[in-house]
């Protein structure tokens, strides 16, 4: 359309006035329903034709002719169908849900950035600082776990001693048991023997009265003592647990504690009476054993008399002459002590009060320590008088151990208890150094 053909609809046009509406006289069309197909046509504002179909009933009921309507009771059936399958949709529905839902975690969890195996929590976050809190948390768990240890360690130590005690009081029943069975067969032995004798000798038989009447009670018996004279000893002997009174303490910080200190006047009142003595003597005769000869003539006696017993007085009267005058007067070493009664004799060995008991438990305390700390005493010296490195060892009787010998060295395990703490205490005081 060019301007010259635009002016020209413009003049042709009549002008509207301000506000005018323009009204559509033409009266709009509407599809009209009719049995039959036809079509009508009309011209639209261009003046081009439009053909307008009109609708009839069958073109809109020719659909609905497909279609197949339920009745109710195939409808209530639906409903029921569609209850019982919702669940289980549901059901579904929440698995996949949850499948869905670990993906998401492992893909997260890919994606996070991996920590060594040997790391944890703790060591990730050892760079950050800890607050006031969570420091004292921590103090309160490392002081937890010490207490819960010592009571574990402390536990510990109470059963091996319980069980050391047990074993020992079985090994005690069986030994008697042995004992026993060997008197019951030596009295069943002598029963055979006497009546052996019995038919032999029916006329002189010991359990008949004479016919004399001076002696009217003329019926003679064995002494016990024949029974028990034959009687045997164990050749094998466990050690002996030690009694400690202060634990955690070593040789070392008991050997240097101060007189006053309350550990030592403790250790001091734990002592058994016989080396409670022994404690007392050291601690007032202190000065004494500062002279270096006073101090090896007093162990030489000692050691000697704890592995010779009476022999050990002549082989130290060899070395020192003159010790029987030097250790005599101290009244804690001899029987004048202990107010018991002895009687004189003629031999060279019993020309002296010393209470042999004393000098030989501090023997045995000297001999003990150079189990532990080599004090020069021999070894092989040792092991032929005690079957061991000290009296509470495991011991064995050897050959050149008799039969009297092994008797007392069972009777010095029992008399003289083990405790360690205390014989360091006796060290101390004699100023035997242990190091």
């Amino acid at each position: 359309m060019d301007f010259e053909s635009s002016l020209d609809y413009l003049l042709d046009k009549p002008i509207k006035p301000m506000g005018a509406v323009e009204v559509n006289n033409e009266p709009e069309f509407q599809p009209v329903i009719s049995n039959s197909e036809t079509e009508e046509f009309k011209f639209d504002k261009k003046g081009k034709k439009v053909i307008n179909r009109l609708v009839s009933v069958q073109d809109i009921t020719k659909d609905l002719a497909d279609l197949k309507f339920s009745d109710d009771e195939n409808a209530a059936q639906l409903d029921k169908v569609n209850e019982v399958e919702k669940p289980k949709k549901s059901r579904r529905n929440k698995a996949r849900g949850k499948k869905d839902a670990e993906r998401g975690d492992v893909n997260i969890k890919a994606t996070k950035p991996s920590t060594p195996q040997n790391e944890t929590t703790d060591d990730v976050n050892k760079d950050k600082p800890l607050s006031r809190r969570q420091k004292e948390k921590l103090r309160k768990q490392k002081k937890e776990q010490r207490l819960k240890q010592k009571e574990k360690q402390e536990s510990k130590r109470e059963n091996e001693e319980k069980n050391i005690q047990e074993n020992n009081q079985q090994k005690n029943i069986q030994e008697n048991a042995e004992d026993n069975k060997q008197k019951i067969s030596e009295n069943n032995q002598q029963k055979e023997k006497l009546n052996e004798n019995a038919t032999v000798d029916k006329e002189k038989s010991p359990f008949e009265r004479s016919s004399s009447p001076e002696d009217p009670f003329s019926i003679k018996l064995k002494s016990v003592k024949v029974v028990h004279s034959n009687k045997k000893y164990t050749e094998r002997l466990p050690k002996i647990p030690p009694i400690e009174t202060i634990m955690g303490l070593s040789n070392d910080q008991i050997y240097k504690l101060n007189p006053s200190d309350i550990k030592l006047k403790r250790i001091v009142s734990q002592a058994g009476k016989l080396l409670g003595n022994i404690i007392n003597f050291a601690m007032v005769n202190e000065e004494i054993f500062l002279n270096e000869e006073t101090r090896t003539q007093f162990t030489v006696l000692c050691t000697n008399i704890a592995i010779f017993e009476s022999r050990g007085l002549n082989k130290t009267l060899k070395i020192y002459p003159d010790i029987i005058e030097t250790f005599s007067k101290y009244d804690e070493l001899t029987l004048n002590h202990n107010k018991t009664k002895f009687t004189k004799s003629d031999k060279e060995i019993h020309q002296n009060n010393f209470d042999y008991s004393v000098l030989s438990y501090v023997g045995n305390i000297i001999i003990w320590l150079n189990s532990i700390h080599d004090l020069k005493i021999s070894k092989k010296l040792i092991k032929g008088g005690f079957g061991g490195y000290h009296l509470w060892d495991q011991l064995f009787k050897e050959e050149s151990i008799n039969m009297k010998r092994w008797k007392h060295v069972i009777k010095f395990r029992e008399e003289f208890p083990f405790q360690p703490n205390q014989f360091i205490v006796v060290m101390k005081f004699l100023h035997i150094e242990i190091s």
